[in-house]
């Protein structure tokens, strides 16, 4: 019985750090799960060494656990979850590696793009103030050049809600640009900046083709990584889903395995019991049997053969007392043995069960307010993304400004250029004028209504001439204020330009927040979820430790019981130990009081445990004591 017991223990405890070691490996497991949505909302290095972590130390624990079909997938499964996530992590970087090379490409092209800009616009001055207009090629270089602006922008805008939103849509409406338009429009800047032979100009051709088309190829690329990306996340939840339920699967396994041994143990302990009363009711009817042979018999023979007989008898009763007194202690201690253990793992799974209770809390808590981060991160890009709408119309506003104040300052500029011809035309009215006074002083008298005529005419052209002069500096006063506005506006198209990047890189990080706070919102579920599930199989297991300490109770008292019988026992044998003396006749009566006592039930111990000190055991020679020297007389 104390073998079954021990046995019972150490399957018990085995069980039990078995339990231990994969609820271990579940809560790494779990922990791993949150790193790995959080490195997936933020890309910070930080959550990949975590993740790292868990995974290592569950794979640690697995090296403790012993091997099984069980085990063996789990681990296979771990290896392949950290394996594709260190897949996604390579990816991001391909995708950030892209990122970087598109914004250096087209950042570059940008101050080629503004360098020739400026040089078109100092060109253009420079012929205004000459009287000349810009030569055609230059003007459709020009023109192409505002295109090429807007091309890059149209590429990092669709580029960007691509990322944001993972809608192949925007890939497809840039392949279509890219086949329908990027050609021609590639082919048309070259051929117009190697027609001006101006070495700033092809460059800046040369570096607009080859920056858009390997945007496109990079943008391709991206896509690509981004969908292996995504596929592989996919197979990270699919790996995550088989871990927790594989885990909690092999909990319930050990639980019902643990209650099942300890049923066998109970029952074993009982099964000894039965034996153990068995063999009690056999050695009854034995004494019985042999006390009514010799009440038969010793009527006729002397006190010296009853003695002889009695101790012959008392002896191998001594001998079952004392295998029944250490069998029923055995039992004691084994019950009470079991009784501890049984309420140990019942504290054990309790506490469990409490603190699973409090984490399971603690994400619900979480899992709420990432809810609501999200819905406030998907109102802020809704906000953002009409915030850009009003920027875009304002940007366009100030660029047809900007067009307008042109046109205004080349009206003026015709202007001035009228005024000149004006005054150059009142100049030569005045020489005519002074030539036809000459002409008529010469005449004399003949000539000298002609003379009054010319000089009206000469006042007349001196008057069109300050008039000109005048006009002309009002012309030109207005023509530098034009030219101040056109600055200013420029500035300030400038300024709107910035304000629109800013608005959209803003956008597009508050639309990234909203992607990833619905993605761990989404996480923090499915970890919930699990915790839940272990929570159960935890209070199924303290349910089963308290019926087996229940159990263990009912065992206890049982054996304090059969330790009752013993007693009773004792008393009986001591009772025929002490009537020895007695002569014929009263052996004989009380023989037949023994006999019907030992047929009759043992009375049930009402005590709860019963504790027999072995020094104080009696012995049969303690009660008769008989030397050789007595039997002399016989």
């Amino acid at each position: 019985m104390e073998q079954a017991n021990r046995d019972y223990r150490e399957k018990a405890l085995a069980s039990q750090e078995r339990v231990d070691q994969i609820q271990g490996v579940l809560s790494s497991v779990q922990y791993a799960r949150i790193a790995e949505k959080s490195y997936l909302q933020f890309y910070n290095p930080q959550y990949k060494k975590q993740l790292e972590e868990h995974v290592n130390h569950a794979l640690n624990i697995l090296k403790k656990v012993d091997k099984n079909k069980t085990t063996e997938t789990i681990k296979t499964t771990l290896q392949s979850y950290q394996q594709n996530f260190a897949k996604i992590v390579n990816l991001h970087q391909q995708i950030e590696g892209l990122n970087t090379s598109i914004v250096d490409q087209f950042t570059a092209l940008k101050k080629l793009l503004e360098k020739s800009e400026a040089l078109i616009i100092a060109n253009r001055f420079e012929k205004q103030m000459m009287g000349e207009e810009l030569s055609a090629a230059e003007a459709h270089f020009g023109t192409m050049l505002a295109q090429s602006f807007r091309t890059v922008y149209f590429i990092t805008s669709m580029r960007s809600q691509y990322l944001l939103t993972d809608n192949s849509t925007y890939i497809d409406t840039l392949t279509k640009y890219f086949k329908s338009k990027m050609g021609g429009e590639t082919a048309s800047i070259r051929q117009a900046a190697k027609s001006l032979k101006e070495p700033v100009y092809v460059q800046t051709a040369e570096a607009y083709k080859k920056a858009v088309y390997n945007a496109y190829d990079q943008t391709l690329a991206t896509q690509k990584f981004f969908t292996q990306q995504k596929e592989t996340s996919e197979h990270l939840n699919e790996y995550g889903t088989v871990l927790t339920s594989t885990g909690n699967r092999f909990l319930k396994n050990i639980s019902e395995q643990m209650k099942a041994e300890q049923m066998a143990s109970v029952k074993k302990v009982e099964n000894a019991k039965e034996n153990r009363i068995k063999s009690l009711a056999k050695v009854q009817k034995t004494v019985t049997l042999v006390l009514v042979l010799a009440l038969g018999i010793g009527a006729m023979i002397s006190i010296l053969l009853a003695v002889f007989i009695i101790r012959s008898i008392t002896k191998p009763i001594n001998t079952v007392i004392t295998g029944l007194k250490k069998s029923a202690n055995d039992v004691t201690t084994a019950s009470g043995q079991m009784s501890v253990a049984s309420q140990s793992l019942a504290e054990g799974s309790s506490q469990q069960a409490a603190s699973i209770e409090e984490t399971s809390a603690s994400l619900e808590e979480m899992s709420s307010m990432t809810k609501q981060n999200a819905d406030n991160a998907r109102q802020a890009d809704t906000l953002m993304k009409e915030a850009n709408q009003v920027v875009s119309k304002a940007n366009n506003s100030m660029s047809d400004l900007t067009i307008s104040m042109e046109e205004i300052s080349q009206a003026s500029q015709d202007t001035s250029n009228i005024i000149k011809t004006i005054d150059e035309i009142a100049f030569q009215t005045n020489l005519l004028a002074l030539n036809a006074a000459v002409e008529a002083a010469r005449a004399g008298e003949a000539g000298a209504g002609f003379a009054v005529v010319a000089d009206e005419v000469r006042n007349l052209a001196m008057r069109a001439a300050d008039a000109a002069k005048n006009t002309a500096e009002l012309i030109e006063e207005t023509v530098k204020k034009v030219k101040d506005g056109g600055d200013l506006v420029a500035t300030t198209n400038e300024a709107f330009t910035q304000v629109a990047k800013s608005s959209s890189k803003v956008g597009e990080i508050v639309g990234e927040i909203s992607t990833a706070s619905n993605e761990q919102a989404q996480g923090i579920s499915q970890v919930n979820s699990a915790v839940t599930e272990m929570d159960h199989i935890v209070q199924q297991n303290a349910a089963g430790a308290e019926e087996s300490a229940s159990a263990s109770e009912d065992m206890n008292s049982q054996a304090s019981q059969m330790r009752g019988f013993v007693e009773d026992l004792i008393s009986l044998v001591s009772s025929s130990k002490k009537n020895g003396k007695r002569n014929a006749h009263t052996q004989v009566n009380t023989t037949k009081a023994l006999t019907g006592k030992a047929l009759s039930a043992p009375p049930a111990s009402t005590e709860k445990n019963i504790v027999v000190n072995k020094s104080k055991e009696v012995r049969p020679e303690q009660v008769i004591p008989m030397d050789d020297d007595e039997f002399v007389d016989f």
